[in-house]
Formats: C-alpha cells, sequence, structure tokens
C-alpha cells in the first residue's frame, strides 16, 4: 500500500521536477524494521528541507550495531510509524509499490526505472521523511557498509547506481559511479535475492556529509524492475 503526498521536487542529476512522495515500509530503527504504508491521498504539501545540520536530536545509529532504514514490515517496531518515502524522476516513468515476494518477513519494496525503455530514471529514498524528522538521521560513519538485498524481475541490471545523500541535499554523485554489481559476490544482479554490501567509504565524495546522511538514491540509465529488501546501515562486528 502506498500513500502519495505532493512535495516540491528535490532535485536530481538529471534535473528537478514536480513529483508526489510514496510511503511504504520501514523508517529507520535500532536493531530492526518498522512502520506502515497508508493507501489514501493526504493532498499535504511540504517542502524541500532547509540547509543545515544541527539541533538533530538523538541519533538512532548512537550504540547500535545496524541500523535498518526499510525492511517493509508493518508494526514490528510500533514507535516508527513514518515509513520509508521516495520518489521517482521522471514520475511520469518511474514507480514503486510493495510485492509480497519479500526476502525476509512478507514484503519488499519494487522499483520500476523508465519500463517503457525510453530513458532512464532515479529513485530517491528517504527514512527521515525528508529531514522533517531529525532524530532519524543518521551518522554514516559509525558504520562499515550500507547493506541491502536486490533483485531484478526484468531489465537491464548492470548500470544500477546507489548514491547516499545528506541533509544539505548533497549526494556523493561523481563520475566513479557506485554500481550496485560491483558489490554482490560473482558481480550479478538476477531474479533471485543477491546480498549488496557497500562500503561507507565509498560515499565519502563531492563533499558530502557522512555524518548526517537522511536518504539513499538508485539510478540507472536503461529500463529496469527491481525490487528491494532489508536496507541497512551495519558494522563489520555485527554478529
Amino acid at each position: 500500500m502506498l500513500v502519495l503526498v505532493g512535495i516540491t521536487a528535490l532535485g536530481c542529476s538529471g534535473g528537478n521536477d514536480s513529483n508526489d512522495v510514496n510511503k511504504a515500509g520501514s523508517a529507520a530503527t535500532t536493531g530492526g524494521s518498522a512502520g506502515t504504508a497508508g493507501a489514501s491521498n493526504t493532498g499535504a504539501t511540504s517542502t524541500a528541507p532547509e540547509a543545515g545540520a544541527t539541533d538533530q536530536g538523538a541519533d538512532p545509529s548512537d550504540g547500535a550495531c545496524d541500523v535498518v532504514v526499510y525492511d517493509g514490515e508493518q508494526g514490528s517496531h510500533p514507535s516508527s510509524t513514518d515509513g520509508l518515502v521516495y520518489v521517482g524522476w521522471p514520475m511520469e516513468t518511474n514507480h514503486a509499490k510493495d510485492i509480497g515476494d519479500a526476502k525476509f518477513g512478507s514484503i519488499a519494496l519494487q522499483n520500476a526505472l523508465d519500463p517503457n525503455g525510453t530513458c532512464c530514471g532515479t529513485f530517491y529514498y528517504s527514512w527521515s521523511n525528508w529531514d522533517m524528522d531529525k532524530t532519524k538521521i543518521i551518522d554514516a560513519t559509525k558504520f562499515d557498509s550500507l547493506e541491502f538485498w536486490i533483485k531484478v524481475e526484468s531489465g537491464m541490471y548492470w548500470n544500477l547506481q546507489i548514491e547516499l545523500q545528506d541533509v544539505n541535499m548533497k549526494a556523493s554523485f561523481t563520475g566513479n559511479d557506485i554500481h550496485i554489481a560491483d558489490y554482490i559476490d560473482g558481480k550479478n544482479i538476477d531474479t533471485t535475492w543477491r546480498k549488496a554490501t557497500v562500503p561507507v567509504s565509498v560515499f565519502n565524495t563531492n563533499g558530502i556529509d557522512l555524518t548526517h546522511i537522511s536518504s539513499f538514491i538508485i539510478e540507472g540509465d536503461r529500463a529496469v524492475t527491481f525490487d528491494l529488501d532489508e536496507v541497512k546501515f551495519t558494522k563489520a562486528s555485527c554478529p
């Protein structure tokens, strides 16, 4: 189920556009996951957060072995109710929905980048509701890796790339793109769930503030439909 919320464009590598924001899955939680997804159009409007990273409140990553920012399960952590919000660019060709074929639990997130095969696309995902909930902003330097499970339903996977984004809307995009397949055993994404483990250190580019991370980005320049589950920041020492 999805909640559509109007929002001012967040911007992306290809330019700015006005889009809808969708809610699904779980918000950032310590040692687990959370959240619920609705199904109505709220009609609410918000704008992109102001720049700055002061007075962030309690860091959800303090003392945590790992912090899950998405796993799709309803009610597993009732205290985290904002959910993972996301927006596709361009909206007319990029769509996402909850599906039942999860790696863990019962719900995963399916994402369609340019299903008509005419161009490209970008998805922005935020566990802090675009910094509206400052208690969920994460200090990624306290972790070793961003870890997640991914599989492809159809299309061309090899150019799927991932970035982090800080509270000042600065992303880790550089000419040295971070290709997801490079961080999977066998360097392959197929129709089987595969775990990607991307070192936090590779995101330390383009002047990004890794101590105040609030979202991640997946982009590609070919038509592809892929599924995500169990997205988390984790330490090498986690059991």
